[in-house]
């Protein structure tokens, strides 16, 4: 078996995101999957509806009564000021080897999945190992408007200075050549280039990217 990924993430009811969907990406790489729920997303197969954002003892009743150490820590959609703390505290009194920082702020149809962003980049952003933001949200956690490669550099950087130690900012809404990923770290940056599959089948697919990465650390 490979490590154990403990995951905080949200619930959605479609299964093609969040908690349902990590723990099955993490299950079929062979991982283990052990999941914090953070949050009740309202939604079908057309948008979100609603975000519950669960009470602050029930997650810390859950964080407290964990009886096994994960080395890989990875981050969905977190909530309130109360889980970003939670969250926040666990990771800094157990201290995994590594912290995978998916960012959904929006759902597809833009309903926000957040509270006090400022927090979250101090509390959260600041403890990433890696982050995997796609454009939109790495344009708006640095307020770079992304549309070239020079923007990719900057905001890259800009997240290296909160703290992230590997950024991976992914490439399905780049406008200069759509589907490229880009990376950068202290040492080194390069572009991904894959195959690029037109689709509007992406519901989760960010989900399943920063799972997937997680269960090969």
């Amino acid at each position: 078996m490979k490590s154990i990924v403990l995951v905080f993430a949200g619930y959605d009811q479609t299964a093609g995101a969040g908690v349902l969907v990590d723990a099955r990406t993490i299950s079929c790489i062979g991982a283990h999957p052990v999941c914090i729920t953070t949050s009740f997303v309202i939604q079908n197969t057309k948008g979100v509806k609603e975000v519950i954002f669960l009470e602050p003892d029930i997650i810390k009743k859950h964080i407290d009564i964990l009886d096994i150490t994960a080395s890989v820590v990875k981050i969905g959609v977190i909530g309130d000021e109360n889980a970003i703390n939670l969250i926040s505290d666990f990771i800094e009194n157990s201290k995994p080897k590594y912290v995978v920082l998916d960012t959904p702020l929006f759902s597809k149809n833009d309903t926000p999945l957040f509270q006090n962003i400022e927090l979250y980049k101090e509390k959260i952003i600041s403890k990433a190992t890696i982050i995997t933001p796609n454009i939109k949200e790495a344009s708006f956690l640095t307020n770079i408007d992304i549309k070239t490669k020079k923007d990719l550099e900057q905001a890259a950087n800009i997240f290296l200075d909160m703290g992230v130690k590997h950024v991976i900012i992914k490439g399905g809404h780049r406008e200069d050549e759509p589907g490229v990923d880009f990376y950068k770290s202290l040492k080194e940056s390069f572009e991904i280039r894959k195959e690029f599959i037109q689709t509007t089948n992406t519901h989760g697919t960010g989900c399943v990217f920063a799972s997937a990465l997680s269960s090969y650390l």
